[in-house]
């Protein structure tokens, strides 16, 4: 009975120690696959239109404020 118990006890901790490297082995697969999203939603063709969009909204900002000067000017 002793011996019994002792080898299912050895069974159970064999089992249980190949989940947790499979849940592992996942993870690790999980961070790959993010990690590539992430490396891949920034890629520099992306970054690039970013910051044109990012000029254009600046430029597109001064100007209104340089109008804003003008119209003030002249009001007063």
């Amino acid at each position: 009975l002793q011996i019994e118990k002792l080898n299912s006890d050895i069974l159970s901790n064999n089992h249980s120690s190949s989940i947790s490297r499979q849940s592992t082995k996942s993870e690790r697969d999980y961070k790959n696959q993010n990690q590539h999203k992430l490396s891949n939603s920034f890629n520099s063709r992306r970054l690039l239109s970013l910051s044109k969009d990012v000029d254009f909204v600046s430029n597109k900002s001064s100007q209104t404020t340089q109008l804003i000067r003008v119209t003030q000017d002249i009001i007063s």
